[in-house]
């Protein structure tokens, strides 16, 4: 076996089982991100092999391929992390892969020497790379910096393999250990990405007594007080400004002063990001989430009505969508009557 061979096996290898790995967690985690992480994997070996063994048609077509569903895979991320992303609401975001995995196809068909798939498919998935870290960098931290750099190096290899492939393969030993070091580092940090526990990863499942509570909940401050009591086991994540709350609750202070658990009241896209990322925690854990706003008369003073408005839109939208619970705290002698009655008619 000479060196080239050794290098095109020792990949395949590596490539396959980290496919296996992500197609394992598709499985456990129900999501779609990734098997389209696993899908890009298998379809990079095919394209390494055939750059060697076989034609550039065949690694121009698969090349293409890979780099449409890494970024299919990135999107899905965003999507599952953080579905109150704006940009991700339009359908034609999913046309960048789609080009992509056309653009080799079609390539491979009407060139002899057929290399850009691998350029164009490289120098999209460049651009996903920075869209994702910088989508998620803000609660992820360390985890989706890595990740995105790992992507990042991969996707500007791509570009540049049609290049320095037969360098690549001299390098067998180097590279192969190169690729093994990208690709499990590039698992882990996905799955701490999406299984690290934020919310309940004190909770034990069986210790958890599901409340009857269900959709929306216009509280008094003085109707929260008895609500609270009930609710001073479970793990709710609370949102507060004047109130306390149990010892037991996931809790963050509205503020102008910074620290630890706090939201600047201007922040308020902070509001849906965690609100987001407890339900869809709460729901792979199994239990209901129940989230408490209090405190909306201090955010209306440093942003208009329409802003805070659609912030609990979707905030009511997301405890709907995952069956779980709202309790939003209003003091109505502290708000306009037309406005007290529009955020009524919104969350009632």
């Amino acid at each position: 076996m000479d060196i080239t061979e050794t290098f095109v096996y020792g990949f395949s290898s590596v490539g396959f089982l980290n496919g296996l790995l992500f197609l394992y967690v598709s499985l456990k985690s129900k999501r779609k991100s990734p098997l389209f992480f696993g899908l890009a994997w298998f379809f990079s070996i095919a394209a390494v092999t055939s750059s060697i063994f076989f034609t550039l048609h065949w690694a121009n077509v698969f090349a293409g391929l890979s780099q449409g569903f890494l970024i299919l895979g990135i999107l899905g991320v965003l999507k599952e992390e953080h579905g109150n992303i704006s940009i991700l609401r339009l359908r034609t975001l999913y046309l960048i892969p789609l080009t992509v995995m056309v653009f080799g196809i079609a390539e491979s068909i009407i060139e002899t020497e057929p290399e850009d798939g691998f350029v164009i498919g490289g120098i999209f998935g460049l651009f996903a790379t920075f869209v994702f870290v910088e989508s998620l960098k803000r609660t992820h931290g360390r985890n989706i910096v890595i990740m995105g750099l790992l992507f990042a190096f991969g996707s500007l290899m791509t570009s540049l393999y049609p290049i320095f492939r037969g360098e690549i393969a001299e390098l067998s030993p180097y590279a192969a250990l190169g690729v093994l070091s990208f690709s499990f580092l590039a698992f882990f940090s996905y799955y701490k990405i999406i299984f690290s526990e934020r919310f309940f990863k004190t909770i034990p499942n069986a210790t958890i007594e599901t409340p009857e509570l269900r959709g929306v909940h216009l509280e008094s401050p003085e109707g929260f007080e008895n609500l609270k009591e009930s609710l001073k086991d479970y793990p709710v994540l609370a949102f507060m400004r004047g109130l306390n709350s149990p010892e037991g609750w996931t809790t963050y202070k509205f503020s102008t002063i910074k620290g630890r658990d706090v939201i600047y009241p201007t922040d308020l896209y902070k509001i849906t990001d965690f609100v987001f990322r407890y339900l869809a925690e709460a729901k792979n854990k199994g239990v209901k989430g129940v989230v408490v706003l209090e405190g909306l008369e201090f955010l209306r003073v440093y942003n208009d009505f329409k802003a805070v408005a659609k912030m609990i839109a979707s905030v009511r939208d997301y405890v709907l969508s995952y069956e779980g619970a709202l309790i939003v705290v209003l003091d109505e002698k502290a708000w306009d009557e037309k406005e007290l009655n529009t955020l009524k008619r919104m969350l009632l």
